[in-house]
């Protein structure tokens, strides 16, 4: 707990500190790595979290060992990490990792997994509200469309169009023996996030005549594909089938965008040195078609409750498409909102429950 409180602290106190000296940036790694030790300390049972965490932390690491290498060869002697983009880059990758290691072990068990997916599309839903007043009313404390904040708050309400989908899903996919209480808790849970659906997909669908409607549209798609597999209980063959057939679309995905011009956030990756250019292009393209393969396994393999890693992989398409588009995820909102969504749906693509403590043979405590 004290680990927690400590961490919350440090991470409040970046994000609403203006200045951007590296102190900001300092106090942004410190605050995820604490967070995400007494996250796994909290959750109770490391192993399963660190068996979860496993691949992504190897995907996530690769780039980076890569960076180092190159710089090293390219810069040898002039390596300087306080430069503009070198130190704040790593920090923030620094605390996205720790966002996401925080989040898979404070969401390993089911009912903490809903509470969180149920918390995040509020979120997204609240702010896809505040859209919707903002745009109607003629307000302007936003910015412009594509913009600044404004970008910040479409790529999130993005992704609140497939939370909220995924919470509608486990609400259908409860069972409970009394008839009465099953529809009770269905109504409970659907009516919100029906809203919630509702709001994000008027406020994207309505006010946007760019890609973002058409990558919100692929992960809503890629979503209800994964549930519809699961649903109908194919064979083992077709759901790989249906993985590669998914990798292979994100794949084409980056491809067509990256030569549609539409972007802008690898024009600002090109502005640095030439080795280190292209890593900023594989970070954007080889990272998540990764995560997302890791995360449409686990949710195949899933017999209940695949919508966690299905909504999780769904989000990583859009945050690629949206990653070409503009660089409002890099900033530290929608980042950290993202982080929350791929570790929940890291913690939940495991199917296997977590270790149970051995008890007497007289059915007592433990021994």
């Amino acid at each position: 707990m004290a680990l927690a409180f400590l961490g919350l602290v440090l991470l409040v106190n970046a994000l609403f500190t203006l200045t951007t000296v590296p102190l900001l940036q300092a106090s942004l790694l410190a605050a995820g790595i604490i967070l995400a030790a007494a996250a796994v300390r909290w959750s109770g049972d490391p192993a399963r979290c660190a068996r979860a965490l496993a691949p992504i932390l190897a995907i996530a690491a690769a780039p980076v060992t890569v960076a180092i290498t190159v710089i090293l060869l390219a810069r040898a002697g002039t390596v300087d990490l306080s430069s503009d983009w070198a130190w704040p880059s790593l920090c923030r990758y620094g605390l996205a990792l720790g966002i996401i290691v925080a989040a898979c072990g404070a969401t390993l068990e089911r009912r903490r997994a809903e509470w969180a997916l149920r918390g995040l599309t509020a979120a997204a839903g609240m702010m896809a509200v505040v859209v919707i007043g903002h745009d109607l009313g003629g307000a302007t404390f936003l910015g412009e469309l594509g913009q600044g904040l404004r970008a910040g708050f479409d790529t999130i309400v993005a992704l609140g169009v497939v939370l909220s989908a995924a919470v509608s899903m486990n609400a259908l996919e409860r069972r409970d023996p009394r008839s009465a209480a099953l529809l009770a808790r269905r109504v409970e849970r659907l009516v919100p996030a029906v809203l919630a659906f509702a709001s994000c997909a008027f406020a994207i669908g309505y006010f946007h005549d760019d890609a973002l409607p058409m990558a919100t549209a692929a992960g809503l798609g890629l979503f209800g594909l994964i549930v519809a597999v699961r649903r109908i209980g194919v064979g083992t063959w077709l759901g790989q089938g249906v993985l590669v057939i998914g990798g292979l679309a994100v794949t084409l995905v980056a491809v067509s965008l990256s030569l549609s011009g539409a972007v802008s956030a690898r024009v600002a990756v090109d502005q640095s040195a030439e080795p280190i250019g292209w890593i900023g292009r594989a970070v954007l393209d080889f990272l998540p078609i990764a995560v997302a393969g890791v995360l449409l396994h686990g949710a195949l393999r899933r017999r209940r409750d695949a919508s966690f890693a299905a909504a999780a992989a769904a989000c990583v398409l859009i945050l690629m498409i949206r990653a070409h588009q503009d660089t409002s995820l890099f900033d530290l909102g929608p980042m950290a909102f993202a982080a929350l969504v791929l570790g929940l749906g890291v913690a939940q693509r495991d199917g296997r429950p977590g270790r149970v403590p051995a008890r007497a043979p007289d059915g007592g405590g433990p021994s």
